[in-house]
């Protein structure tokens, strides 16, 4: 009876240290969805130090790549690949993205995509975009839309953009806008800026600086002294000065 007493106790105590540990690593990663990579970090630490949850490796190389700490992303991208996790194939990418390796960086990216971590086509179709390789950055970008990556739409609408496409460009990067992609507003507002139409470019402006963005300020302030209306363009410059104190 002891015996058994003992085995259900023990029983108990795995079960509570398995639900401590899914927990840190749920935390960490609702707080690394709001870009809180602070308190992303301690919680997959606490899963990695406290629970041995060793697939806090690849969250950690993550969160350590997102906030500028790409050596420690390095360590613990390699980490997690010795534990088989082929996401950290991503973060290596990254990480070699970081220090301009450009070479490298297409080649994890690329082992990323064949081991199917979609979030790659996104990253690889960055790195096409900034060697001015649009026709790759087209082919990925795509891609990374078809299987719905966070900002792809964003990426395709601004190679379009950059090929002279202008009528795709504003399809993607309205899509971009809608589902609230980073600098969708300005890059839109720039298309728009391109063919003169500033009466559609405020229109996405307006909403870029009520969300405090200063690029938005930048350009509404461009659009102001381009067109005639110095004091409109001197208060957009004032919203900005402020706004940087």
């Amino acid at each position: 009876m002891k015996k058994f007493i003992l085995i259900f106790l023990l029983g108990i105590l795995l079960a509570v240290t398995l639900m401590a540990e899914s927990e840190n690593l749920k935390i960490g990663k609702d707080f690394l969805k709001e870009k809180d990579y602070i308190s992303a970090e301690y919680h997959f630490l606490t899963a990695l130090y406290e629970n041995q949850d060793k697939e806090a490796y690849y969250y950690l190389a993550k969160v350590f790549n997102k906030n500028g700490k790409n050596e420690l992303g390095k360590k613990f991208a390699d980490l997690a690949l010795e534990n088989n996790d082929q996401r950290a194939l991503n973060e290596l990418g990254s990480y070699y993205r970081s220090i301009k390796n450009e070479t490298l960086a297409e080649e994890y990216y690329k082992k990323s995509i064949e081991a199917g971590n979609y979030e790659s086509l996104y990253n690889i179709a960055i790195v096409y975009f900034e060697q001015q390789n649009y026709g790759l950055a087209e082919k990925y970008a795509l891609q990374a839309v078809d299987k719905k990556q966070d900002n792809s739409n964003f990426i395709l609408g601004y190679t379009y953009m950059m090929q002279r496409r202008n009528d795709l460009a504003e399809k993607y990067l309205k899509i971009a806008v809608e589902k609230k992609e980073e600098r969708a507003i300005e890059v839109l507002a720039s298309l728009y800026m391109n063919k003169e139409d500033f009466t559609s470019a405020k229109k996405y402006l307006d909403t870029g600086v009520k969300n405090n963005s200063n690029l938005s300020m930048v350009l509404y302030a461009g659009i102001e002294l381009y067109t005639g209306n110095y004091n409109e363009a001197q208060d957009y410059l004032n919203l900005l000065f402020n706004s940087l104190k």
